[in-house]
């Protein structure tokens, strides 16, 4: 795109989002856990977040601090908002 044009995701693309994080969080706590998360992208050609890669949440999903890595719904939709605007194609 144009460096004066913003992409952003539609209602529709958020929504299926929405219900692709619905679908798999499990306990329905309102997060993810990292095995949660590498099931959503198990299907997919290539996951928007390599394990291998310093982006976040790649580091927390690498078990980063030792703690349970968990995304909440608002941080999984701001990841793929941020994402979109990033890189658009």
């Amino acid at each position: 795109g144009h460096a004066d044009q913003v992409v952003e995701l539609s209602a529709s693309g958020k929504a299926f989002l929405q219900s692709l994080f619905s679908a798999h969080d499990r306990n329905s706590d309102g997060t993810l856990t990292r095995s949660e998360i590498i099931e959503i992208f198990s299907t997919a050609p290539t996951p928007p977040w390599e394990m291998g890669t310093l982006g976040w949440p790649a580091i927390g999903m690498a078990g980063g601090l030792g703690v349970q890595w968990r995304i909440t719904q608002e941080d999984f939709m701001c990841q793929w908002v941020l994402m979109t605007m990033l890189e658009p194609v």
